[in-house]
């Protein structure tokens, strides 16, 4: 389009070669109007999400977690789910990604355990028997602020015991710097939090984590779960996989459980805990309650 401002021209191209960058099979791209909506839809996200967290439009999820054996409840993971007043439902594949690159969830995790830590609080003073629950920490808190600090000030604030906040850790933090995250890791065990590692599987270190962390809990990612009992082979793997993990002394949690066939193998595997669709979704917190208590 020769009527086009050079500069749009340029930026147009600069999308395009964004799209094919670390892509050694592709040498080229062309702009479309999806790569625009793209721009513009990412810019509505960061335009909003102050005005958002201020708002309380960001509520959080909770998940539970079962006992393989019993099938009670024992603990929740804390999901962000957004609630946009005019769009409605905003998934978190949407914005997630947006807050991780641009550093917003910083902000995001610590309302997420601000508002963990509010319902513990309060279920505790309900004399409700209180199941932990799980929050993310992202790579952010690692690099850029002081985590103990920011973690123990909520559990006085709310006069909780760290045992009631599980720490969630995805596995592909400890590929930058393991050292440094170990050592992070290590004073929060002290202090008394629960660790656990998400993702477990997904990728090519798992054996070496395992070994060399300092963490309570592994969660074996679905992917994993689901590749790998598709065959015979497979089990064996995620059979010693877990097996390991006891004589490691740690607790294991298979998620993304939708089926039947997952739960018998679980139960045969002396796997401990189990989270997924066959058992529950995320939800909100007042049916949360009526599942755990």
């Amino acid at each position: 389009d020769r009527s086009l401002p050079i500069s749009f021209m340029c930026d147009r191209a600069a999308l395009a070669a964004k799209t094919v960058k670390g892509h050694y099979m592709k040498s080229y791209a062309f702009y479309d109007d999806k790569m625009r909506l793209s721009i513009e839809n990412e810019q509505n996200i960061i335009n909003e999400m102050s005005d958002a967290l201020e708002n309380n439009e960001f509520v959080p999820y909770y998940q539970p977690k079962y006992d393989v054996k019993t099938n009670k409840p024992v603990g929740a993971e804390a999901l962000a789910r957004w609630i946009h007043p005019t769009k409605g439902f905003i998934s978190p594949g949407v914005f997630i990604p947006i807050f991780e690159k641009n550093g917003f969830i910083l902000k995001l995790d610590e309302y997420m355990w601000e508002e963990a830590c509010k319902n513990i609080r309060r279920w505790l003073d309900q004399g409700r028997s209180v199941v932990p629950i799980s929050v993310n920490i992202s790579r952010y808190h690692i690099q850029h602020n002081d985590l103990e600090k920011a973690l123990m000030e909520l559990i006085h604030k709310y006069d909780l015991t760290p045992d009631m906040l599980n720490l969630e850790i995805t596995e592909s933090l400890f590929l930058d710097k393991p050292e440094e995250l170990n050592r992070v890791l290590d004073r929060l065990q002290k202090l008394g939090f629960k660790l656990e590692v998400d993702d477990f599987g997904s990728g090519f270190s798992s054996l070496n984590l395992i070994r060399n962390i300092s963490v309570d809990t592994i969660k074996i990612d679905k992917e994993f779960l689901d590749s790998e009992i598709a065959s015979e082979k497979g089990k064996i793997v995620v059979n010693h996989t877990i097996g390991m993990a006891k004589d490691l002394h740690l607790q294991v949690i298979a998620e993304g459980v939708e089926t039947k066939a997952h739960v018998d193998f679980l139960k045969n595997s002396n796997c401990d805990i189990a989270q997924g669709f066959y058992f529950a979704k995320p939800m909100p917190v007042p049916e949360f309650e009526r599942i755990a208590f």
